[in-house]
């Protein structure tokens, strides 16, 4: 089964991060916020004892509360007794107590609670938390107010010690002292603890007599009392709940606040002070909100508001002579007192009218009552009807039309595709060279490459014998060929250790200057062809067409009688026009 998430859990864990940095106003405060809105809320209930326990830890250590001194004073160990009975224990029995009424009083056990928390008041007389947990618990049990059960009589005890005088606190730690006491008592008084709060600010007087601000807190929880009503000792009454909550606008006023929407939190804070002028936090809360107007107007940004303003100097911690009198508490009230507030424009303005969607009805009418009249005969309805008709049909005649003409063309640019292919594919290539080509290549190759230039004349001769042009152009290669200064250089072995170290080109140069010496040497001819065919596929692989096809051309005049070198020149183009992807696999056939 899901268990219900706690809707107050971002706040406990913000009022626990506080708590912990050390700022117990701002945890003090979020604690009880909860718990006006979930009386019942356990954690928030732990966390405000928690509080309690800080300021009685600071009230042990500032100075006793008055009427706590005879309770937390030492109590002397009998002589016939090594060591006093610890009070470690009781402390544990009253928070165990405690722990254990707020356990019983959040399952509904109200009564089982009243009795746990009774009984710590049989243990502590006075303790201030179970009073309030008690007069909670009664409520809850239909009782408004009633008195609070007799304390036991405390047990015979033996005489206290007066309690050592404490060391007086200095003058200038006096103004911090002065100030805790202050934000102090005005947290407990925000937290309900009245009594608790006027013992904070009599402390204040006592350090500083006639402090003003400790004065008029004093009087303002003084009149608190006294209008509180007297208790009913009656049969269970039904609580009566105003119209309005105060405590409701005051907090809706702080949030406003605290979210920078300055002018309504102010007049909030003024109708509050209308109906209660001696309320603090609204005086407070008014007070900051037309400052940070007033800042906001002069530099366009308000600074974060602070929860409580400072508290002026005291006039008795300056240098003698220029102590003034504390002002009377009517002129305070009068020079303390908030100006009045207009409301703002956003809670005085009207509502906006609301925006009214579209009538498609009453835009339909209106269309039909523009149409003119000739529009609305059956003749014009059917002559219009009758054109969209047509209009429909010439459009799918059109599209029709259109595809079978891009189909007819496509099938024929196929059909003409394929046909060039398969003609291309079925053609013979020839392979023999005429005379004319022969010759030319011959007078073209005499000057630079004699060598070739006299194959050439030499297969000239094989087709014509009687060709005597062609046994001159031998004869005057043969002449070239011996002027050469290459002529007959090198060796065999030197070809060999050329091809063992893979110098292919000095290899081949090699054997061109031995063929000029012994041109129709067959074994210099045969190795001179491996070496061509080695270079041509070399510099196929590294896409030297122009010197591959250079390689097949010599092979081709020194071999006259061979086709497979035209072959392989008819190869070499076809690779050429590949994509490179597909060229690797062809590449060796040219060797």
């Amino acid at each position: 089964m899901a268990t219900t998430r706690d809707p107050f859990e971002s706040y406990l864990l913000k009022a626990d991060n506080l708590f912990q940095a050390g700022d117990i106003v701002q945890a003090g405060q979020i604690w009880q916020a909860i718990l006006k809105k979930s009386p019942n809320h356990s954690d928030a209930r732990a966390g405000l004892y928690k509080v309690k326990l800080y300021f009685d830890a600071r009230a042990t250590q500032d100075g006793l509360i008055p009427g706590q001194e005879a309770l937390l004073a030492p109590t002397p160990a009998p002589p016939a007794q090594p060591a006093p009975a610890p009070v470690v224990s009781r402390a544990d029995d009253i928070e165990r107590l405690l722990r254990d009424g707020c356990t019983l009083f959040d399952m509904g056990q109200s009564e089982d609670a009243l009795k746990k928390w009774e009984q710590i008041l049989e243990l502590e007389p006075g303790h201030q938390l179970a009073t309030a947990y008690i007069q909670d618990a009664r409520k809850d049990l239909g009782f408004l107010a009633s008195p609070e059960p007799a304390a036991p009589a405390p047990a015979e005890m033996d005489p206290v010690p007066e309690p050592v005088a404490k060391a007086p606190i200095s003058q200038r730690d006096l103004p911090e002292r002065i100030e805790n006491l202050l934000r102090d008592g005005t947290q407990l008084y925000d937290m309900g603890m009245a009594e608790e709060a006027s013992q904070k600010w009599e402390q204040v007087l006592e350090l500083a007599p006639g402090h003003a601000d400790a004065q008029t807190y004093l009087a303002m929880a003084k009149r608190e009392r006294e209008a509180a009503p007297a208790p009913v000792p009656a049969a269970p009454v039904a609580a009566i709940r105003p119209k309005e909550d105060p405590d409701v606008r005051l907090r809706k006023a702080e949030s406003l606040l605290h979210q920078g929407r300055l002018e309504e939190s102010a007049f909030l804070f003024q109708e509050i002070l209308n109906l209660a002028p001696e309320n603090f936090r609204a005086r407070q809360g008014l007070r900051q909100a037309n400052g940070l107007i007033e800042a906001r107007q002069h530099t366009h940004a308000a600074p974060l508001p602070a929860m409580y303003p400072p508290t002026p100097p005291v006039p008795w911690a300056e240098a003698e002579g220029l102590a003034e009198a504390p002002a009377p508490m009517a002129l305070v009230a009068a020079e303390d007192a908030p100006e009045a507030v207009e409301p703002p424009a956003t809670l005085t303005a009207p509502p906006p009218v609301a925006r009214k969607g579209l009538e498609i009805p009453k835009l339909l009418r209106q269309l039909e009552a523009e149409i003119p009249a000739w529009l609305k005969t059956p003749v014009a309805i059917g002559s219009l009807v009758g054109g969209i008709i047509l209009l429909n049909l010439a459009f799918l005649w059109f599209r029709s039309h259109r595809k079978d003409v891009l189909l007819t063309n496509a099938v024929v640019d196929f059909r003409t595709t394929t046909q060039g292919q398969l003609a291309r594919s079925m053609e013979i290539a020839d392979l023999t060279d005429n005379a004319t080509t022969l010759r030319r290549e011959a007078e073209s190759l005499l000057e630079s490459q004699p060598l070739f230039a006299y194959y050439r004349g030499q297969e000239l001769i094989r087709l014509n014998p009687l060709d005597g042009p062609a046994a001159k152009l031998m004869g005057r290669a043969g002449q070239l060929m011996a002027q050469s200064p290459g002529f007959g250089k090198g060796s065999l072995k030197e070809v060999e250790k050329l091809l063992a170290t893979g110098d292919l080109d000095g290899a081949r140069k090699m054997l061109l200057n031995l063929l000029q010496a012994e041109p129709e040497n067959p074994d210099l001819k045969a190795r001179a062809g491996r070496v061509f065919l080695t270079l041509t596929e070399i510099y196929a692989l590294k896409e030297r067409w122009g010197d591959a096809e250079d390689q097949l051309k010599e092979g081709q005049m020194m071999f006259p009688a061979d086709k497979s070198w035209a072959a392989r020149l008819q190869l070499l183009g076809r690779i050429k026009n590949l994509r490179p992807e597909e060229r690797k696999p062809w590449i060796p056939l040219l060797g």
